[in-house]
């Protein structure tokens, strides 16, 4: 996974060293009115981009604070990484914020699980658990259907028709998290709802392959909550 570094607290502030502090507040602030998530209330990618813009200003606001009361250049991420009493993240390299819930280790701005306390390893262990439930969950009905079907005495009209009718319900359960592509399987209905729910068969087990890994899975994941996996 490709580590990104935060830059040093001036460059992020977009002001020289300095050790006074109205001066390093009056430059937070304009990055503030300039990055605010609210400001992009009406584009969510935007706003989430913004959002990790605000956490590496505020920590950058901080570090520069901290430079200036020591009377030193030196950040207070730079201090950190020599001495080791401090909480970094393992993951890039910075000064953590929080701890993880389950291992106690250092979460920074950077980390996508930060929202819900979690670091990488193990956000990527609740969206794996998450994909392999919904894999679990729609796959052992519709291979039931295909091999049961024989084995109970169904004719092959029968069991075709089960299994269209399963793929029709599961194409009807996930719709309302297909966005756009749900109006258009509407507008085929019912072909359309059959083939949501073929592709959500596809889907489970793509995501299934890519949940150890994928940071843009984890990013879907938190966006769109653990109930649409």
């Amino acid at each position: 996974m490709a580590s990104r570094r935060l830059a040093s607290p001036w460059d992020v502030l977009e002001i020289a060293p300095t050790k006074d502090p109205d001066r390093i507040r009056h430059a937070y602030l304009r990055q503030v009115r300039l990055h605010h998530p609210d400001r992009f209330g009406m584009d969510p990618d935007r706003f989430r981009l913004q959002e990790d813009q605000m956490c590496i200003i505020n920590l950058a606001y901080q570090e520069a604070l901290a430079a200036a009361e020591s009377g030193s250049s030196a950040t207070r991420a730079q201090r950190a990484a020599q001495d080791p009493s401090r909480l970094q993240c393992v993951e890039h390299g910075q000064l953590a914020t929080q701890r993880c819930a389950q291992c106690a280790s250092g979460i920074c701005a950077l980390c996508p699980g930060r929202l819900r306390g979690l670091c990488n390893r193990h956000l990527a262990q609740l969206v794996f658990r998450r994909c392999r439930r919904r894999a679990a969950r729609e796959w052992i009905p519709f291979l039931a259907l295909i091999f049961g079907g024989g084995w109970v005495g169904l004719s092959p009209g029968w069991s075709i028709a089960a299994i269209m009718t399963y793929a029709f319900g599961l194409g009807l359960f996930r719709i309302r998290f297909s966005r756009w592509r749900g109006l258009i399987y509407l507008w085929i209905f019912p072909i359309g709802l059959m083939a949501s729910g073929l592709y959500s068969l596809y889907q489970s087990l793509d995501h299934l392959n890519r949940a150890s890994h994928d940071e843009s899975l984890w990013a879907q994941f938190l966006s769109q909550g653990p109930e649409s996996f």
